[in-house]
């Protein structure tokens, strides 16, 4: 509707321009107060040996856009829905809470002191306090996957999760490589690779049998999802879209992220939390 909104002003081109910020800015008002929207999702998973229910978090960017009790509500909706697994794929930070983040070390103890089991990546605004975010992390209860794998037990199922950092850079191709490499499984597990950067999928090799989560991109802020139309701004640019990819045996899922952080607002796109339901590979 916001489109038809713009083009009903026909012949009155002052009327459309002058028209457009308001517009723009009641939208952006309207994505910043409305809550996230649960999503789920369904996939299978090659070696489960039982259903597992993944909530999957990214981009809380934790200030003044997503306060510490939006923190707490959204403690409660995952209680709510009693996952096996909370994944948290970057970005907990913002450039104004660096030193300053303790409601995620109180969000992530609440989770783990209600028999959660949560396992985190860092994201490129969570890398300049990563030493003592990673330590806060992990004492809070969150494993802190850092170019490392680990086994874990969850929904009935013997796991390997792996996490890589963020890479930016010319040399970002090698270093991601050199990542998941790292973080290869030790058996014959089902994995799942959590990444924050979605550019990471394009280096991971196509024969990696994984569900690697991401996110990074806020489903580009702006976009026509509202409209039934999977493109955002940063779709004409090669960005892939929030949701499923497929590259080989490896698959990937993008989170539109939880929270927002720049540009504080969501326009025609929302920010989400997302159930991921996996079952057993059946083919």
């Amino acid at each position: 509707w916001p489109i038809a909104v713009i083009f009903s002003f026909g012949a009155n081109g002052q009327a459309t321009i002058a028209a457009m910020p308001l517009l723009i800015g009641t939208l952006g008002l309207v994505g910043l107060l409305l809550p996230w929207r649960w999503v789920t999702h369904r996939a299978e998973l090659r070696g489960l040996s039982d259903a597992l229910k993944v909530v999957h978090l990214s981009d809380l960017h934790i200030g003044p856009y997503f306060t510490q009790k939006q923190l707490e509500r959204l403690a409660l909706d995952i209680e709510k829905r009693s996952p096996d697994l909370v994944v948290i794929t970057g970005d907990f930070l913002t450039q104004t809470t660096l030193r300053r983040y303790q409601p995620v070390l109180e969000f992530v103890s609440r989770l783990t002191h209600k028999g959660l089991k949560v396992v985190s990546c860092l994201g490129n605004h969570d890398l300049a306090s990563a030493g003592p975010l990673t330590k806060d992390l992990e004492i809070a209860g969150s494993a802190v996957l850092r170019n490392r794998g680990q086994t874990l037990q969850a929904g009935g199922n013997s796991l390997w999760i792996s996490g890589v950092d963020y890479f930016s850079g010319i040399q970002s191709e090698a270093q991601y490589s050199d990542a998941f490499k790292a973080g290869q499984p030790s058996e014959n597990l089902p994995e799942l690779l959590l990444c924050h950067d979605p550019r990471g999928f394009r280096f991971l090799p196509e024969d990696r049998d994984c569900l690697m989560l991401s996110g990074h991109l806020h489903g580009g802020q702006i976009g026509l999802e509202a409209l039934g139309i999977n493109w955002n701004l940063l779709t004409p640019f090669g960005f892939f879209n929030p949701g499923w990819h497929r590259n080989g045996q490896a698959q990937m899922f993008l989170h539109a992220g939880t929270g927002t952080y720049g540009f504080p607002a969501r326009i025609g796109t929302r920010t989400e939390a997302v159930v991921i339901e996996l079952s057993p590979q059946t083919k």
